[in-house]
């Protein structure tokens, strides 16, 4: 039966036996020997996959492959027909992945294998290695459909009258020379003056002189794109963060030590005992992309009526200049120490949506948040130096890789349909958005 499934493979890395999950090594510890082998390490790397699938793991078919095709009335109204996704991953490098000590064959004493890194401290102790990946952050979805709205004011007329009548901002050095005198303590609060009161008020002058020159063109996209597929991307910065796990002294590479094992051999392989042991470090560097995909429609009043045009006004007044009543997301603005709030959550871009999807007979069409998280584990050995050679700085790399997209509601991003207004459910079931009843597509 179609439906969500979670599927997991082992990935073979290189330097691997066949079972995907042991390294071993081989030698003969003194001449003339028998030959024997071991393992190195054991650690087992898989790809874990969650998507939709038209069968199950049986491999039984429920679905008819044309109920997932777009039909005519889907390409006039477009439904999304995507669902959520993840899927993670992890790869081993090694720097030195077939080592050799002393001189194979003859009857000679010899080491050859991969050299690995063991290390306490290492926050992922077992065999099985998976990322340490943090839950998905709403924060963003959010953020991206503030930004990427279609109904979005290009200024905002309203919010600058009421913040310049509330609180006027005083002049670029008002604090610092005030009466005439130079006053250093002034310094501080006339850079806040600057920073919260006279640069957003330039910047909301200049973005409402902008809207005006460009108004006829805004204007016939506006009332172009409405009713219509309206596509948006956004793409947060890239976040990149590095950190040391371990580090500790007096370390040799794995597998190695059995070299000095016994002090019958130990002169076959190295000068000195203390040779094969080094440092070793344990980093790890972690990136974290975020962005958005998605599309809305919205619909301006008709203007066959009095009452249309009149909405229809005031929707391209609130659009294009920003000129509204007063509304949550406003009230929120004008409150004191908003700001701050809004550095820590996004109680602004919630109440901003909230406010946007009251009005136009605004929805998303469809919209998702995608996240690209990769983690890598870089394993580093100063040296260990063997009588045919020293290895040189030994790095063992572990990268994994995670993919998750989340799909949004109508309204956003972790919403509860069940908390849908009348309102919203009478939209969706004319946008087509539901079976006919309570139950989103």
């Amino acid at each position: 039966m179609g439906g969500i499934y979670t599927q997991s493979r082992p990935l073979h890395q290189s330097g691997q036996l066949s079972d995907s999950e042991r390294w071993r090594c081989y030698y003969q510890l003194f001449p003339n020997g028998t030959p024997d082998n071991s393992i190195v390490q054991t650690r087992k790397y898989r790809q874990t996959t969650t998507s939709f699938r038209d069968r199950d793991p049986s491999g039984a078919t429920e679905i008819n492959p044309n109920q997932l095709l777009l039909t005519k009335t889907d390409i006039q109204r477009p439904v999304d027909h995507g669902h959520e996704f993840s899927t993670q991953k992890g790869r081993l490098t090694l720097s030195h992945r077939d080592w050799r000590i002393g001189y194979e064959g003859g009857g000679n004493a010899f080491w050859r294998g991969p050299l690995m890194i063991d290390i306490a401290g290492d926050n992922i102790p077992s065999d099985t290695r998976d990322g340490d990946f943090d839950p998905v952050n709403l924060y963003y979805g959010t953020k991206a459909i503030a930004e990427s709205l279609p109904t979005k004011s290009d200024a905002h007329i309203t919010q600058l009258i009421a913040e310049l009548k509330q609180d006027l901002p005083r002049g670029l050095v008002a604090s610092t020379f005030k009466g005439g005198k130079f006053n250093p303590r002034g310094v501080g609060d006339d850079y806040l003056n600057y920073v919260f009161g006279i640069a957003p008020t330039m910047s909301d002058l200049k973005d409402i002189m902008q809207a005006v020159v460009n108004f006829d063109n805004r204007l016939k996209q506006y009332v172009r794109d409405s009713g219509q597929y309206v596509r948006r991307r956004f793409d947060f910065p890239v976040s990149r963060s590095s950190r040391s796990i371990a580090k500790n002294d007096h370390v040799a590479l794995s597998g190695t030590d059995l070299l000095i094992a016994n002090s019958a051999w130990i002169n076959n392989f190295v000068d000195d005992r203390e040779d094969i042991y080094g440092q070793v470090e344990l980093s790890e560097l972690r990136s974290e992309r975020y962005y958005f995909t998605g599309a809305f429609t919205y619909y301006l009043e008709s203007v066959l009526s009095e009452s249309g045009k009149l909405g229809r006004a005031a929707q391209i007044a609130r659009k294009l200049l920003g000129i509204d009543g007063l509304t949550p997301d406003l009230a929120y603005q004008l409150a004191p120490w908003t700001w701050l709030l809004d550095w820590f959550v996004n109680v602004g871009d919630v109440i901003n949506n909230g406010t946007a999807f009251s009005r136009d007979n605004l929805v998303i069409r469809w919209g998702y948040l995608m996240r690209v998280t990769r983690i890598l584990r870089t394993y580093t050995h100063s040296v260990a130096r063997f009588k045919t050679g020293p290895t040189g700085p030994v790095r063992m790399t572990e990268s994994f890789t995670q993919k998750l997209r989340v799909k949004a509601t109508p309204f956003g991003f972790g919403l509860n349909p069940n908390s849908f207004t009348e309102s919203q459910w009478a939209i969706l079931i004319a946008l087509g958005l539901t079976n006919g009843g309570r139950t989103l597509l």
